[in-house]
Parts: structure tokens; sequence; C-alpha cells
């Protein structure tokens, strides 16, 4: 038989026991939830730390997409400057093709119109005086002293130099008394001259008008419709394409060729100026191109202009004291004859020597 003391005390180890197994049932149970928890926490750390850097690398790729967002923007721009100077360049391209075209125009205008002036006579009536004028083609001449002259007389032509004129009509003739007066006349135009010295000098309409000054000549030229020669066309008509020679009609002067000095010594009818077209004419048909009266051309006159005028169309010095004088009177030596001989005198004088004649721009 058993105590009962020892069973009690088995009884209670068992229920202890039991107990312990209970609660370490239960640790267990916390054990493996703390586990489970720390591998949850451990995974959300990870992930956390993997969206840590997924913004790094989205925060990157903005900042790449920004910069490649500016390229594009800059590549936009660049495309409309290439656009804008393609159409530039077009338009450009477009231009010089027109501007050749214009340029074809006009060579064929000018071959066509030097066609027309060369079928058409080589005179012909211009301006409001009536007066026949030639036609003097365009081209160049050796303007100056080209014979070596004595260097006294012939400083003022020198230096030679080529000039280029384009084409002009001129009058073949000097303006006549007759045609002055029908210009004073119907123009009203207040003449500051003496008629009886132009009678003395000049005794007839069919005479050159003389006792004019620059602004008289300036005056008649404008009525007419026309205007003064520059030295330059003066010099290049006067050789009437002839080369290099000292007189319109060559080397020598003689008393058929010119109303000069030497006629002026009881060799001739005239005491003074003769009638216009008394004398040969030169190989452009203008007739007292030497001798008869000085001819006022446009031109300031300056005695080293030559070193300094333009090769095409020279207009003379833009100011002066004096203007130019070209062609000699009918008292003049032969030294004052030379087609290359420069004068010029003050613009308000009016002497007995003085004439004109005028000029007209040929149409291009």
């Amino acid at each position: 038989m058993r105590k009962p003391g020892l069973m009690l005390l088995v009884l209670l180890v068992l229920i202890v026991w039991g107990g312990c197994s209970q609660d370490n049932s239960v640790l267990n149970d916390l054990t493996a939830q703390i586990d489970a928890l720390q591998n949850e926490v451990q995974l959300l750390k990870e992930n956390l730390d993997s969206l840590g850097q997924l913004n790094l690398k989205i925060n990157t790729l903005n900042r790449q997409i920004g910069v490649l967002q500016d390229r594009i923007d800059g590549l936009d721009d660049l495309k409309a400057q290439v656009d804008f100077l393609d159409s530039q360049v077009k338009v450009q391209a477009d231009q010089d093709s027109l501007n050749d075209l214009r340029a074809e125009i006009d060579l064929l205008n000018n071959q066509l119109k030097v066609l027309v002036l060369q079928a058409s006579p080589n005179k012909t009536t211009l301006g409001r005086d009536g007066a026949e004028m030639a036609l003097i083609p365009a081209g160049s001449f050796q303007m100056g002293d080209s014979k070596n002259e004595p260097e006294s007389w012939m400083k003022r032509s020198r230096p030679i130099h080529t000039v280029e004129l384009d084409a002009f009509y001129m009058d073949v003739n000097e303006v006549t008394v007759g045609q002055f007066k029908q210009f004073v006349n119907q123009s009203g135009y207040k003449y500051g001259g003496d008629w009886n010295d132009v009678a003395k000098y000049s005794p007839g309409d069919d005479y050159p008008m003389v006792h004019v000054n620059w602004d008289d000549a300036t005056a008649y030229a404008k009525w007419a419709g026309k205007r003064l020669p520059t030295e330059a066309e003066w010099e290049y008509a006067a050789r009437g394409r002839l080369i290099g020679k000292r007189y319109p009609l060559g080397d020598e002067m003689t008393d058929d060729d010119a109303n000069w000095s030497n006629t002026a010594i009881g060799k001739d009818k005239w005491e003074y100026c003769s009638p216009v077209g008394s004398f040969e004419a030169n190989g452009y048909g203008l007739y007292d191109m030497a001798g008869n009266v000085y001819e006022w051309c446009a031109d300031w006159y300056d005695e080293g202009y030559y070193s300094i005028s333009p090769a095409k169309n020279p207009l003379g010095p833009d100011s002066g004291l004096y203007r130019v004088l070209r062609g000699g009177f009918w008292d003049n030596y032969t030294n004052t004859l030379w087609i290359a001989y420069r004068g010029g005198t003050s613009p308000f004088n009016r002497i007995n020597d003085l004439g004109f004649r005028c000029v007209s721009t040929a149409p291009r």
C-alpha cells in the first residue's frame, strides 16, 4: 500500500511538469512569431533599401531626362535655324538666278540698242533747238598729250591715261547766234551780254554765239534738253576716231583745216569768227573742233586732275575757280589748237572768243 504523501508529491511534480511543458510550448510559439517578425522586418528593411536605391535611380533618370529634353529643345531650335538658313539659301539662290537673268537681259538690251544705233543714221536732230547731232559711239581712248609736246605748254595734259566713255550725241556745230536768240526769245532768259559785241565778232545768225559765260551756256543746254560735254567727252569726240594725232584732222594744221591765227592774218574773208561748218568735219562729222571759238565744258578745271581721274566717264573735280575750255579760237596759234591742250577761265567771263556746243546722253 502506497503512502499518501508520496502520491501527493508525485502529483505535484506532474502538475509542475505539465505546466512547464505548456509554458515551453507557448514560448516556442512566441519565439517562432518573433523570428517571423524579425524576418519580415529584415525583408521590409531590404525593401526600403531597395526603394531608396530605386528613388535614387529615378531621380538620376529624371535628371538625365531633363538634360535630354534640354538637348531635344536645343535640337529643335537648331533645326529651326537650319530650316531658316535653308530657306535663306534658297532665297539667295533664287536672287542670284534672278540677278543673272537681269544681267543677261541688260546685256541683250544693250546689244539691241547698239544694233539700233548702228542701224540708225550717224546724225540726228535732238532737243528743242533742232540742232543736228552726231552719234559718238561708246569706247575708250588715250586722253592727254601723246606727242611729247613741250612741257611748258602741255604739263597740264599729262599723264596720258585711258578713259572709257558711254555713247553720247554731240552737236555737229557750235551753237549759233540764231539758235541762242531763239532760246532767249522763247525762254525769257535774261542774257547779260552785249548784243553789239556779239554782232562785231559773229555778224550773222549762222555764226557761233560768243560773249557767253558758263551760266549762259548751261542755261541754253538745259532749255534745249541737253547738257555741256565733259572734258573727256569733248576730247574723245574731237579726235574723230584718229589715234594719237595733234589735231582733229591729223598731225598738221593748214589754212584749209580751221579758222585760226594764220587764216586770220588776211588769209580768209572773215576778220574774226567764221560761219559754223566752214571747214572740213572730223571723223565723227563734227565741225570747228579746232579754232573759231573756245568751247565751254561742264568740268571744273584742275591742272593735276589727270593723275587722279577715274577711268570711266570722268566728270572732273568737285569744285574749283575755273571751268574747262577746249578747242582754241580764231586768233590762236597752232599749239593752242592741239586736241590735248587744256585751258580754263572764270565761269563768269563773257569775251569775244567764248562759245559752246551741247551733248545728249545716248540711250542705253
